[in-house]
């Protein structure tokens, strides 16, 4: 892609050491996470709590967990962009909910498949997309890696 000043962006694909560390701990974390929030929505569910309503709560659960995690741990942000790193956690978490809403409600409502099977198979879908748009969108990734800026002849 050429920019009018002559200039091209240029996206690095292959990962590199730092990319990996946090991918390395992301995974961590997210198994971990991911088996709180699946106990927590079982848990709920077998209680007698409308499948995705205890979904919801999940999710809320989930927003204010990840982000510290994400935050300190995962991409080891140390600025004080909170606020707007949260607002932007929050409308990625707001709008993976909504598509995770309606997966559920269409497979395990209309085709039937048990909600549990269908949280079990979204939640690796999911894994990545969070992964991108923390990296990315979220915390900012990493300018070297996310894209240079090269003068082009």
């Amino acid at each position: 892609m050429n920019f009018r000043d002559g200039k091209s962006l240029v996206i690095q694909l292959a990962p590199d050491r730092q990319t990996l560390g946090e991918l390395g701990r992301f995974v961590l974390i997210g198994v971990k996470s991911n088996i709180i929030y699946f106990v927590i929505y079982v848990s709920l569910t077998l209680l007698g709590v409308d499948h995705r309503i205890a979904l919801t709560v999940v999710y809320v659960f989930g927003i204010l967990y990840m982000f510290v995690f994400n935050k300190h741990f995962v991409f080891k942000k140390k600025d004080g962009a909170n606020l707007p790193q949260f607002g932007r956690h929050i409308l990625v978490y707001s709008g993976i909910w909504v598509v995770n809403i309606a997966v559920l409600q269409v497979l395990a409502i209309h085709f039937r498949i048990s909600p549990y099977i269908v949280q079990l198979l979204f939640m690796a879908i999911m894994a990545v997309a969070i992964f991108i748009f923390s990296k990315y969108f979220i915390f900012g990734g990493n300018e070297r890696t996310v894209a240079r800026v090269n003068s082009s002849d």
